[in-house]
């Protein structure tokens, strides 16, 4: 049986080798120990994800939590518990010689420098160096224990502090067997999901799907794991307009942890009212009505409303609402910035802005309302339009001013075959295009949140871990584990520039 208290051990080690990492980058400040401490950044990150994932079999969720072990246990199995122990026994070692390695290398590194210098190495045969190996070895051992982890029988429905309610929503997932993304169109289309009790309260539904192949011994490393509540009405509100339904705060995809604390996505549905007011459910806020703004209006306003801090904090929230939920009613081809709110109250304190979507979850979308899309521009332009729609929203967040307005102030910006014939739309991928080329968003944000958004318009983006091109696309299976890496890890790491844990 696994001994828990290593996933502890682990956590513990990582700020050590970042720490030894520092120290040798100060004595070699030259590309290779850049990239070792980019890349030890990226494992350090993974690994704090699969540990906030394994904490959650646990209640209350916590790596330090005594009955993790036993749970752990029951939830992998005998052979994969004891490959996921042996793997992290390895890393400990692993994680244990690297500080070792570094240490040396940083003492023979300044003792080479005092014997004066040297001829530069020719870098194109260079062979790979022990440093690198290691990397590559820990880097292989984190997608190890992820697989373990999510290869594992699917996690049953589960009702927190509410076992006897709303059972006819476990039956309706239960007996169907729906895949995640199913499940959900069908509760956004089914009506009889009703509750008779006398208050209103949350019911949390989780739900999981492996992907498994029959004549294999093992399934495919790979599970689409949702969660959220349904907030229901009492019998007495059930002809209310409000939307009552609100997105889990503990969505998988967008847990990290941070020195021991789970960072999550605080995204809800809101309705407008009939004098247009953006109004919270009362299952949430007891009816309370509050000023909000919206993204674009927030790009467009000419008063310095948002820091740097406050809008790296939503473009990683942002972006994990979109990839958490895209192809659903939430995220699909019609995503615009103006369906995503932030309440006007937490832009003027200290703490980070709570983004809120606009799509409702109970009723099907008004399609005669919906703007309708340039389908044939936007299938030549992209074959992944939510994908690029979430860049320019990115990067018209991060510069605070809109992309037509970056056009305006800029005459001659485009030329003129590129602003014949165009919806705004496409003039905004072109212009973003075009900054991206000029290099304006790494010299005005930084070069990693560059990276983010060339990731989100081109769908593609270089792996720091084994240098390769790897394409983002939705229907592939581990588009999600791709795009963590490619959009949410940069961004939560610039989020983490200016708030540390509060990202």
């Amino acid at each position: 049986m696994i001994d828990c208290s290593i996933l502890g051990d682990i956590l513990d080690l990582f700020p050590d080798v970042t720490a030894a990492v520092d120290k040798y980058k100060a004595a070699k400040d030259d590309r290779e120990s850049r990239n070792i401490a980019r890349r030890l950044t990226s494992e350090a990150t993974l690994y704090s994800q699969f540990a906030s994932r394994i904490s959650l079999l646990s209640n209350p969720p916590s790596i330090r939590n005594d009955g993790l072990q036993q749970h752990v246990a029951e939830w992998l199995g005998p052979r994969r518990t004891e490959l996921l122990t042996a793997s992290l026994n390895e890393m400990q070692r692993l994680l244990r010689a690297l500080m070792a390695d570094l240490a040396n290398t940083r003492r023979g590194t300044e003792l080479l420098d005092k014997l004066g210098p040297r001829e530069p190495s020719a870098r194109s045969n260079a062979p790979k160096t022990a440093l690198q190996k290691r990397l590559d070895r820990l880097s292989k051992l984190n997608m190890d224990l992820a697989t373990y982890l999510l290869a594992s029988q699917a996690v049953p429905l589960s009702f927190p502090g509410q076992p006897e309610l709303a059972t006819n929503v476990q039956s309706f997932f239960h007996h169907d067997r729906k895949k995640p993304a199913e499940a959900i169109q069908a509760i956004t289309t089914a009506h009889n999901l009703k509750c008779d009790c006398q208050g209103p309260h949350l019911a949390g539904i989780r739900c999981a799907c492996s992907k498994c192949n029959p004549g294999f011994e093992e399934p495919e490393p790979r599970t689409d794991e949702w969660a959220f509540e349904v907030a229901f009405q009492s019998a007495a509100e059930q002809n209310c307009s409000q939307t009552n339904t609100r997105l889990a705060e503990d969505a998988p995809l967008a847990t990290l942890v941070t020195e021991g604390k789970l960072v999550n996505l605080s995204v809800s549905p809101l309705s407008l009212g009939a004098d247009n007011q953006i109004a919270l459910p009362t299952s949430v806020a007891e009816g309370s009505t509050k000023t909000f703004m919206s993204l674009d209006d927030l790009s467009r306003s000419h008063k310095p409303l948002l820091d740097q801090s406050k809008r790296m904090t939503l473009a990683f929230r942002l972006s994990s609402a979109v990839l958490q939920f895209i192809g659903t009613p939430w995220a699909d081809e019609a995503f615009k910035s103006n369906d995503w709110v932030v309440a006007t109250d937490s832009v003027q304190n200290d703490e980070p802005p709570n983004l809120f979507i606009l799509r409702n979850l109970h009723t099907n979308r008004d399609l005669a309302k919906a703007t309708p899309l340039t389908e044939s521009n936007w299938r030549i332009a992209s074959r992944e339009p939510t994908l690029v729609k979430l860049g320019l929203a990115l990067v018209e967040l991060a510069l605070g001013r809109t992309l037509s307005d970056i056009r305006k102030e800029e005459p001659g910006f485009l030329n003129r075959k590129e602003t014949e014939n165009y919806d705004p739309e496409l003039l905004d991928l072109f212009t973003a295009r075009k900054l991206l080329s000029l290099r304006y968003i790494a010299q005005t944000v930084s070069p990693d949140f560059q990276d983010v958004v060339s990731a989100c318009i081109t769908q593609q983006y270089r792996d720091r871990r084994d240098a390769k091109i790897k394409e983002l696309d939705t229907s592939d299976v581990f588009f999600l584990e791709y795009a963590t890496v490619a959009i949410l890890m940069p961004l939560y790491q610039e989020a983490q520039k200016y708030l540390g844990d509060k990202a």
